[in-house]
């Protein structure tokens, strides 16, 4: 018997009662919905941490938040630790296509994936400042936009 194909979708930071595939009443996320007919679709998925790196990887490891401890972006996971590096070993051609620089941007996460696949753009407007340049720095920042002509922009 063939191996079945594993797609994990994840729309980080969407509120599940506000999709079509939920039922919300709003057409807001029709072709999930529709894919969703086809597919087993989990209702009861929570998310283990506050935020985007501590609960993906709390979802690609198995571990808990309190047992991984990656909960700053300056921190990385170890590899041999994903569900992905064991999928690969037996044999799946795993792949991560991803915006999110917590996912593809050196955090560890992105090491358990045959292909990861990334943007280089990380704010909407290229132009202007870039806020992930000044991390914890947030009056360098608007100092940064304002100076540069972008503020508007850059915030």
């Amino acid at each position: 018997m063939a191996s079945p194909n594993v797609l994990l979708v994840v729309l980080d930071s969407v509120r599940a009662r506000n999709t079509s595939l939920n039922g919300y009443r709003r057409d807001t996320t029709p072709s999930l919905a529709e894919f969703g007919n086809r597919s087993t679709v989990y209702t009861q998925a929570k998310a283990p941490g506050s935020w985007t790196l501590a609960s993906h990887t709390s979802m690609f490891t198995g571990y808990h938040v309190d047992e991984h401890r990656l909960i700053f972006n300056d921190h990385s996971i170890e590899a041999g630790h994903s569900v992905w590096e064991d999928l690969t070993e037996r044999g799946y051609q795993t792949g991560v296509f991803s915006h999110n620089p917590f996912l593809t941007g050196g955090t560890g996460l992105e090491a358990g994936f045959d292909t990861a696949v990334t943007t280089n753009q990380l704010v909407p407007f290229p132009e202007a400042v870039n806020p992930y340049d000044y991390t914890d720095e947030y009056l360098e920042f608007v100092r940064a936009g304002v100076s540069d002509g972008t503020p508007i922009r850059s915030v």
